[in-house]
């Protein structure tokens, strides 16, 4: 079966999650993909040292690296350069997830690796950007939740701006970056014009904050902290049935008609301070105490059925057990279960995108450290053993 992206090759400078996570999506969908680490024990992708591990493997690690070969070359040192360039000439895409100006100072950034491939697409990612005052702040994703006004809108109205629990930003990026390379690939086809991909994470957080900086521009209204309802409409929040929690969204005026019909109090419908999303929201102290009355007595399954049936958007909060063992997820073969003779049956979450004719692959687990740096030695450059080993005594590999 042909791939969406067979052929496509792509070298990957990366560490943590945002380039990694960016790499994968591309070799699910069968680029080949080179992942370069620096050599030895703890100078490889820092993601390598992040608990919990299996069979001495980061499960941190193996979440975002599947599909990938490994080469350990170390690229600050000029013989080690002069392999990596000699690959950039095959190659169609570097990814990197360096800071800014990192590899300029190698030699390595986009002007030099164009000079010898006019073709490649660079795609880098960091924390704020190749520009900008911010372009040389060390960033992580909590950081920029914060500082991109994401953590402001997050949490319960008289409490701490929260972060979100997992790192969004990485991911976020890692979806950008993917998007922003495939775009740049299809401009090359066209055009034999490579070019620079320059994501940011703040950019991309920054993009997650719906219709709010323009409200603020036209408006100068600014979204309070919601906790789990909405900034500006009602009904909308997170219910506590007898067994656990369920969300319910009735914003709109079709859809808090069937909540009250299906909470049978249709009689505040007749209340004038309830007609509009804006007004509910006003009054939502309120309103809350009779949603949440009338949730507490029911489990979390019956909740879901009745609202279901009424027509009234809704969902059990789900623990990552529930939602790992879900008959939804099961349906859509979101997990995945590899082999490897090292890590034996490997489970992971899949690719989301569900294609007819070009389904994504899982063909590569994680590996370890420079797995593959006889194979694509040889395969890319045709070095001999005996080339291999020395580069291997040298430290280079």
């Amino acid at each position: 079966m042909k791939t969406c992206l067979e052929g496509v090759k792509i070298l990957e400078l990366s560490h943590y999650i945002a380039a990694p996570f960016c790499g994968q999506l591309l070799g699910d969908m069968g680029a080949e993909i080179i992942k370069i680490e620096r050599p030895g024990i703890g100078k490889g992708d820092a993601g390598r040292e992040n608990a919990p591990f299996h069979k001495g493997m980061s499960l941190y690690y193996g979440a975002y690296n599947r599909n990938k070969k490994t080469l350990s070359l170390d690229i600050s040192k000029p013989e080690g350069k002069e392999i990596f360039l000699e690959l950039v000439k095959q190659a169609d895409i570097v990814i990197q997830n360096f800071r800014p100006g990192v590899l300029e100072k190698l030699g390595l950034g986009y002007e030099d690796l164009k000079a010898v491939n006019p073709r490649l697409i660079m795609t880098s990612i960091s924390g704020y950007g190749q520009n900008g005052p911010y372009r040389n702040r060390s960033a992580l994703d909590m950081a920029i939740q914060a500082v991109s006004g994401f953590m402001a809108t997050t949490g319960e109205p008289q409490g701490v701006p929260m972060k979100a629990g997992p790192v969004v930003s990485d991911f976020v990026a890692g979806l950008y970056g993917a998007y922003g390379t495939l775009a740049a690939y299809n401009y090359r086809e066209k055009t034999g014009q490579g070019q620079h991909v320059d994501i940011a994470l703040l950019d991309c957080m920054f993009t997650l904050l719906e219709n709010y900086p323009t409200a603020y521009y036209l408006t100068g209204d600014i979204p309070p902290r919601a906790g789990n309802g909405r900034p500006w409409t009602a009904i909308c929040g997170t219910y506590k049935t007898s067994d656990g929690y369920v969300h319910i969204s009735a914003t709109q005026n079709a859809l808090y008609r069937k909540l009250c019909a299906a909470m049978q109090r249709e009689d505040l419908l007749d209340n004038p301070n309830y007609a509009t999303p804006r007004l509910r929201k006003q009054h939502e102290q309120e309103l809350e105490p009779i949603v949440a009355a009338w949730m507490q007595n029911m489990s979390s399954e019956q909740a879901v059925s009745i609202l279901e049936a009424s027509g009234v958007p809704n969902g059990k909060v789900n623990s990552v057990v529930e939602i790992s063992e879900h008959e939804q997820i099961k349906a859509r073969q979101m997990i995945v279960t590899m082999h490897d003779e090292l890590l034996g049956d490997y489970p992971i979450v899949a690719n989301p995108v569900k294609m007819s004719a070009a389904a994504a692959i899982y063909e590569k687990t994680p590996s370890l450290q420079g797995a593959y740096n006889q194979e694509i030695l040889q395969s890319y450059l045709g070095f001999a053993d005996e080339k291999i080993q020395e580069l291997t005594d040298k430290g280079i590999i």
